[in-house]
Order: C-alpha cells, then sequence, then structure tokens
C-alpha cells in the first residue's frame, strides 16, 4: 500500500508510463493454439503437467511470459519475443503434450495441432488480451472466477497474498528421479530460479508478475477489467475466431450499448426490425444461443429459433 502522504500521479502521467513499458518491453504477441475436438487435459495431473511444460517451453524458448491459461482442449498465452521464439515457445509445448498423450494412450498418433501467432500492436491491445486470456474459463464456465482458475496466472497480479504463499523447493535441488517426473524428458535442465511445490513449478518463477501489473493504471482498473469487459472478448474474440457466449448480465450491458450507439434508445424502445439487427449481431459477434437472445431482446423464442434454427 502506498505511503498516502506520497505524491499521487495524474491519470496522464501513469498512462504515458505504461506506454513507456509497452515500447520498452515488446514487441509482444498472443500465441493461441488451436481447439482440438476432443478433451486433452482431463484430471488436476494432467493440467499440472500443461502449466509445467509451459514453463519449459519459457525456458528453452527464451520468451517471456505475461499471461498464460490452459483449458481443457487449448491453451492462451501472452509473451514477448522474436517471431521465431513464439514459434518455438509453442512446438516445445505441444510436443510436451504429445509425449503426455502417448503415454497415456500407447496407440494413440499425433494430431496435427497449429496455433496462431498475432502480433499485439498497441497497449490497448495488450490489456484486452490479458483480460481476454484471464476471462476465459469464467466466460466458458459458469463455477468459475477470473482468479479462481487454478491453471491460469489471472491470480498472482495486483494479489500481495501471494507474498505469504510457500515459495517451494529449488528446482535444481531436486532429485534426479523428481526432475524427470516433472520435465518427462531427457532434457532436465531449468533455470535457477525455478521453484516448485507440490510438483508444480511454481508460476511466478516463469511469469513476468511485475511486468503486467507495469502496464495497468492501477489494481481497480486491472480487476474491473476482469470482472466486467465485454469489449475484450468481443474483439479478441473476432480476430481469433474463439467466440464465447457473454453471461447474460454482461450480454444485457453490451447490447444496451449497442442499442444507445446504433439506435438512439433503450432495448425496450427498439423496433422488431432493430431487435434481429443486434439479435444478429449477438450471435455472430458474441456467440449467443438462442435463449439468451430471446431473453435480451424480449422476441418470441418461435422467432429466434426461425432466424438461427438449431440444428436437428
Amino acid at each position: 500500500m502506498s505511503n498516502k502522504f506520497e505524491k499521487q500521479q495524474t491519470y496522464l502521467e501513469r498512462e504515458s508510463e505504461c506506454q513507456l513499458h509497452f515500447m520498452e518491453d515488446g514487441p509482444f504477441y498472443f500465441i493461441c493454439a488451436d481447439h482440438r475436438d476432443e478433451i486433452i487435459f482431463t484430471n488436476d495431473a494432467e493440467f499440472k503437467y500443461a502449466i509445467n511444460s509451459t514453463a519449459i517451453a519459457v525456458a528453452q524458448s527464451g520468451v517471456k511470459m505475461y499471461v498464460d491459461i490452459i483449458m481443457s482442449n487449448h491453451g492462451h498465452w501472452l509473451v514477448s519475443g522474436k517471431p521465431e521464439q513464439c514459434q518455438l515457445f509453442y512446438d516445445v509445448w505441444r510436443d510436451k503434450v504429445y509425449l503426455m498423450e502417448r503415454d497415456r494412450d500407447k496407440q494413440c498418433s499425433k494430431v496435427k495441432w497449429d496455433c496462431k501467432i498475432y502480433p499485439i500492436k498497441d497497449l490497448k491491445m495488450f490489456r484486452n488480451v490479458v483480460a481476454y486470456i484471464a476471462r476465459n474459463a469464467y466466460v466458458a464456465m459458469k463455477n468459475e472466477t477470473p482468479i479462481g482458475y487454478p491453471w491460469g496466472s489471472a491470480d498472482l497480479f495486483f494479489n500481495r497474498h501471494y507474498d505469504n504463499l510457500p515459495k517451494g523447493t529449488p528446482y535444481n535441488d531436486l532429485t534426479y528421479r523428481e526432475k524427470r517426473q516433472i520435465c518427462r524428458g531427457r532434457s532436465i535442465d531449468l533455470p535457477d530460479n525455478y521453484m516448485v511445490y507440490n510438483g508444480l513449478i511454481v508460476p511466478t518463477s516463469y511469469i513476468e508478475r511485475p511486468g503486467v501489473e507495469n502496464f495497468f493504471l492501477h489494481a481497480n482498473q486491472y480487476f474491473s477489467m476482469l470482472a466486467r469487459h465485454a469489449e475484450a472478448d468481443i474483439e479478441i474474440g473476432m480476430m481469433t475466431g474463439e467466440k464465447m457466449m457473454l453471461p447474460d448480465d454482461e450480454m444485457f450491458s453490451t447490447v444496451s450499448a449497442w442499442s444507445r450507439q446504433s439506435f438512439g434508445v433503450p432495448i425496450k424502445s427498439l423496433s422488431e426490425v432493430q431487435k434481429f439487427d443486434i439479435a444478429k449481431k449477438m450471435k455472430y459477434a458474441c456467440n449467443s444461443d438462442n435463449r439468451q437472445i430471446s431473453q435480451i431482446l424480449r422476441l418470441s423464442r418461435k422467432a429466434v429459433d426461425r432466424i438461427f434454427p438449431i440444428p436437428v
């Protein structure tokens, strides 16, 4: 907590600092593993392996990792480095996952699993990508929160509770057998700063925790973007093709904004033609289902089903 007698920065001063960090610490890239059709990570041990594989790929590729998340059939990472380092990071991580799948099912064959790498063009996009990654599980699963999902790094930032948690054991103090269990490969060399707790490489070992905080004005801005920031989900989702249906309250707020921006009226005053125009935007930009469209726009379910037939 800052001293109350310290000189408080103005918004412009702090924003200028954030911009300077963006210019000096980049270039930045958003790495997206393509969605696999099947579930890849099925239990805590496999998710833990995916996190350890991220840490190993960071060490072997030389990228700097800012934010990450592992979902059951894909992953997202925000890094800085050269394009070829980004590709190497993903190749190492993917090959580790292939190894896990082979150990689990001796008959499995390598499934083509590529990624997309997007350059981060400005500070606004950087913040939106952070929010998008952090909100991934929250938007996809009703029982998750942005800072409660265990297989992502969103809870590291502006969270002083982490300073009081166990630091773990230095990786290089582990036995050869323990290192092999973590790396599952011939190469077991990892950086001196890597710490291990309960078989997991501690995320603060490889995540640029202070770095991410440098790109936000303050903790309030970061948390508000995680809690309610449909803009990030829509903008980044449209770019990647990974559209996630927003929670009803966020979708209602978004539709309210669209209604006033496009037609100058609240939702309840929209004509039927205007509602159908927004319904298409909800479906194709936000992946809203027919139930959500019907409830928010107060359209009959039959009318919505006629526009967007549900596959039988």
